[in-house]
């Protein structure tokens, strides 16, 4: 239990029993041995986030704040360069560009760049600062270097950038709110409620704006198990959560950048729930690429113990960029991902294509993290397991049962066209049970 104290005059929001709040400031023992905590911001974090959430879907309006140390150069980018790596939809890379094809064009960026404006701190100062405080800290002195420009509450977001900072001297590429959180400004008495992102360099919006207006849409990070030489261990103990770690979402490895996964997309409200299949029976499912608009975009399985997530992918729009760069096979296949808050993640990438002893890193390695045709991924110790039957540029074909069916065993089962009792290909009935052009196949074993 901590006692919560706050600064003279500060706006306390209504909370009540059972809310999670998310607080910054520091702690400290009273004299009677009590925790408490000096409260800096307090705000409330919706209990759920869903598709009916329509404070993620429209015009997202963002003022995008440049600032600078005293000590930086006079020259910096100028703002029209800014407006084009964010707001400028002729630019096929900017971030406006990712939030509209993301969301399915329900959402997209509107606002103004501000700036230069000189901070009155120094770049040691803000480096100084404990990373949970460099967020609030800078902030709300960019506010303060700007307010006499910006009426704030005209907008909903602040990306603030400022020029380049060494990972060498400062290790974080950017900051952001989960959701927003409450600031002071001069244009009215009691705080507002806004999201904002650090950028650290102009250079790094491309990729880091994504990510972190990600988070202000209420994402955590997108992490990827990695087993050894198999996908997934009955005892995750045996596994490495690799914080970041999955290379097909921008809240992952996002030097790509490639789009929200289905469940992220979810939380933010920009897939509806006759989008999603919650599989409680067995059953063949089809799936239709996330990056387009139509048809079922993720199929959800549910055991006594975890929960997943699949997806089905194609090098279209930005996700093209990293089938560009590994080619087409990264995608033939279902994204299997685990659903559950853990280690700063809130997704987590299961490796299907597993490599032990390789040359490949851990991040490498999930990018061939594709469950193909005709393979089954096996949750034996929760009775879980999916087949992927077929696919093409449309669409994916998956079978999910709760007990493991086994080709070549003379029996037909689920997702089986055929199964002549062989694992032969060429004789009607291939090595994944599926009937060969030009056959036909009846009976058990199938002939």
């Amino acid at each position: 239990e901590y006692l919560l104290t706050f600064p003279k005059d500060y706006i306390i929001p209504k909370i009540t029993s059972g809310d999670f709040l998310q607080i910054t400031g520091s702690t400290k023992k009273t004299a009677s041995e009590k925790n408490e905590i000096e409260v800096q911001t307090i705000r409330i974090i919706p209990k759920s986030v869903t598709s009916s959430n329509t404070e993620n879907l429209g015009e997202q309006k963002t003022a995008v704040i440049l600032v600078k140390f005293p000590e930086d150069d006079e020259k910096q980018k100028t703002k029209e360069e800014v407006n084009s790596l964010i707001f400028d939809t002729s630019n096929e890379y900017s971030t406006n560009n990712f939030i509209k094809e993301s969301s399915y064009g329900k959402a997209s960026l509107v606002g103004e760049v501000y700036g230069w404006y000189t901070l009155n701190i120094t770049r040691q100062q803000f480096i100084e600062k404990d990373p949970l405080d460099s967020l609030d800290f800078l902030t709300k002195e960019a506010i303060k270097a700007s307010d006499e420009d910006i009426y704030f509450t005209q907008y909903d977001r602040l990306i603030i950038v400022f020029p380049f900072i060494d990972y060498n001297s400062y290790r974080y590429g950017g900051f952001a709110t989960i959701g927003k959180w409450f600031f002071m400004t001069q244009d009215q008495n009691s705080p507002l409620q806004l999201s904002s992102s650090l950028i650290n360099g102009v250079e790094n919006i491309r990729n880091l704006a994504p990510h972190e207006l990600g988070h202000n849409f209420n994402l955590y990070h997108a992490n990827d198990w990695e087993c050894g030489e198999i996908s997934f261990a009955p005892s995750l103990d045996s596994c490495y959560n690799l914080e970041y770690g999955d290379s097909f979402d921008v809240m992952g490895n996002n030097n790509y950048p490639s789009l929200y996964n289905a469940n992220n997309k979810r939380t933010i409200g920009w897939i509806n729930e006759e989008q999603i299949i919650k599989a409680y029976e067995e059953g063949i499912y089809t799936l239709t690429p996330l990056e387009t608009e139509e048809g079922i975009k993720t199929i959800e399985v549910s055991t006594s113990n975890k929960n997943y997530s699949i997806e089905f992918r194609r090098p279209i729009g930005f996700d093209r960029k990293i089938s560009n760069s590994y080619g087409r096979e990264i995608y033939n296949g279902i994204f299997i991902r685990e659903i559950r808050n853990f280690n700063g993640g809130s997704t987590h990438l299961i490796d299907n294509s597993p490599h032990l002893n390789s040359s490949l890193n851990q991040i490498t390695d999930s990018l061939f993290s594709v469950l193909k045709v005709g393979e089954v991924f096996e949750d034996s110790s929760d009775e879980a397991y999916i087949k992927v039957l077929s696919l093409d540029e449309k669409e994916a074909k998956i079978a999910y049962t709760k007990t493991q069916t086994i080709c070549g065993n003379s029996v037909l089962e689920l997702g089986e066209k055929c199964d002549d009792g062989n694992l032969n290909n060429d004789d009607g009935c291939s090595a994944t049970c599926q009937t060969e052009t030009n056959y036909s196949c009846f009976g058990q074993p199938s002939v």
